[in-house]
């Protein structure tokens, strides 16, 4: 049965000048590499990790749809020529059935990226609800926040610790008094509608695990209910008094109980 041509002949011939995109074959090779290894080492996710997956996830969406797109011109291009007679014809099929051959073969590829991402996120999303360590990653995430707003970098960890006064700036901006809370709680709450939506469309049917969601999401709203008391409670948490001994830093109220017992001592 004939095709009926979509495009005109100029437009089809046009295709011929696509190259084929081998920064983008690259990008989903490494990208697939990378997303692997997050999957095989996941453990529990940063909120900014947790937004990075869906930022990645959507863009690769994005890949698929005009890969697809890509895809089907190139064949239906190849479909019309094909019913033409003439070398020019044959060479026009040929070249444009390469060219649909190599977007199908990263269509795929892509698509095996989009369902690594998708594992990790659900990696990330059992990780979040099953943790009964919720204040500790909370203070974790706490020091991300407030050296942002501190100096826009990341805390002093690791190679980058033993900077005493970053984390005395980072400490001195967790305590004071300028809705550095609630800012925080504001952030910490995606957490919450996060495992919510989840449990809501996602894991429907998997009643131990949404149930899981729901209560970790209640216990997220609650920490975050109250700021104040709640920063007060991650000052207190090992993960920042250990931030803290790292970078050679004495915590305030430390400060505050030597120097008691200083004057205890010379009394």
């Amino acid at each position: 049965m004939p095709v009926a041509a979509r495009f005109s002949d100029e437009f089809i011939r046009s295709m011929l000048e696509d190259d084929v995109d081998r920064p983008l074959e690259d990008w989903l090779k490494k990208a697939q590499s990378k997303v692997s290894d997050r999957l095989r080492d996941a453990e529990f996710p940063s909120l900014e990790e947790l937004d990075r997956v869906d930022n990645v996830e959507a863009g690769i969406m994005d890949i698929v749809e005009y890969l697809a797109d890509d895809a089907d011109d190139y064949r239906h291009g190849a479909a019309v020529f094909s019913q033409r007679p003439g070398e020019e014809a044959r060479t026009v099929v040929a070249e444009l059935r390469d060219l649909a051959a190599w977007a199908d073969a990263r269509l795929a590829e892509a698509q095996e990226l989009v369902a690594t991402t998708r594992r990790l996120m659900d990696r990330y999303l059992r990780e979040a609800a099953g943790t009964d360590e919720l204040l500790h990653y909370a203070a974790n995430e706490f020091q991300i926040f407030v050296t942002k707003e501190t100096d826009g970098g990341d805390p002093p960890f690791g190679e980058n610790a033993d900077n005493t006064a970053r984390a005395a700036a980072i400490d001195a901006a967790a305590r004071a008094d300028d809705g550095v809370g609630a800012r925080f709680a504001e952030r910490f709450t995606t957490l919450a509608e996060r495992l919510r939506k989840a449990a809501a469309t996602t894991y429907v049917g998997e009643q131990a695990l949404v149930e899981a969601m729901r209560r970790q999401a209640a216990a997220v709203e609650a920490l975050c209910a109250d700021p104040d008391s709640f920063v007060a409670k991650m000052l207190t948490t090992g993960s920042w008094r250990c931030f803290m001994a790292m970078n050679r830093c004495v915590l305030a109220e430390d400060q505050a109980r030597r120097r008691q017992l200083q004057r205890q001592a010379i009394n």
